[in-house]
Formats: C-alpha cells, sequence, structure tokens
C-alpha cells in the first residue's frame, strides 16, 4: 500500500525536504559501504557513516530554523511540539548510526551485542504507531 505525500509527512512528522535529505543520504552511503565491502576504496567506517551524520545534521539544522520561524510567528504551540518530535526522531536515528559505526570499526575488539545496536530501531517504530494514532484524530 502507497501513501499520499500528505499521510507520510503526517505520520513521519518529516517535511518532503527531509524526507529527501535521508533518502539521498542513504543513497550515498549505500554507495560507500560498497565500495568499502568489495576493497575498492579502502577507508573506516567512520569515513563512510559521513553521508549519514551530515544529513541528521542538516535536518536537526533545518529544524532548528523551522522552530524559530514558528516561533516568531508565535505559534508556540506548534513550534515546540515540531522540535520535541523532530529531536526524538533524530536522536534515535543518530545514536543507532553512532552505535553501529562504532560496532564495525571494532571488529577486532567484540563491544556488545547487536541487539544494544538494534535498540534505537525497536523504539523507533513504537514512536511512529503513536505518532500515528495520535495524528489520525
Amino acid at each position: 500500500m502507497l501513501y499520499t505525500k500528505k499521510e507520510a509527512e503526517q505520520w513521519l512528522g518529516m517535511t518532503v525536504f527531509e524526507m529527501w535529505v535521508h533518502i539521498i543520504s542513504i543513497l550515498l552511503f549505500t554507495v560507500l559501504v560498497a565500495l568499502k565491502v568489495e576493497n575498492i576504496w579502502p577507508v573506516s567506517w567512520w569515513t563512510v557513516f559521513i553521508p549519514l551524520f551530515t544529513g541528521v545534521g542538516m535536518i536537526a539544522y533545518f529544524s532548528v530554523i523551522v522552530f524559530i520561524r514558528l516561533f516568531l510567528e508565535h505559534d508556540f504551540k506548534t513550534a515546540g511540539f515540531r522540535v520535541l518530535w523532530s529531536a526524538l526522531l533524530l536522536t534515535l536515528i543518530f545514536l543507532f548510526e553512532y552505535l553501529l559505526c562504532q560496532k564495525l570499526a571494532a571488529d577486532s575488539i567484540p563491544q556488545g551485542h547487536y541487539s544494544q545496536v538494534m535498540s534505537p530501531l525497536f523504539v523507533l517504530p513504537i514512536v511512529l504507531g503513536i505518532r500515528a494514532c495520535v495524528s489520525s484524530n
């Protein structure tokens, strides 16, 4: 089932610009992972994850700009809700990316389990489900 643009914006709490930034950063990350895994470009995992970290940083910057604009328009409730929602999503996404990169970079020294790395992704669908239920009213 495909969702409309309006439904995706409402359920994810993101604008189309934010979705495109995520898509482009994931695409660049995928290319860099392929190059690293095939030993075409021997770099560290931290270098491979730069597009993902940059994407999250750009969206955080965009969210701050939107917060300031909404605040200046005296739409305090929307501004507060939007900045808290963006901060929660970006924190979960960044935490997952950071833990995964840390786990992959330390292949010789085992640090924790992958369940610890995936724990932000376990929380993300729950948070999105709550948002979907609240926004459908």
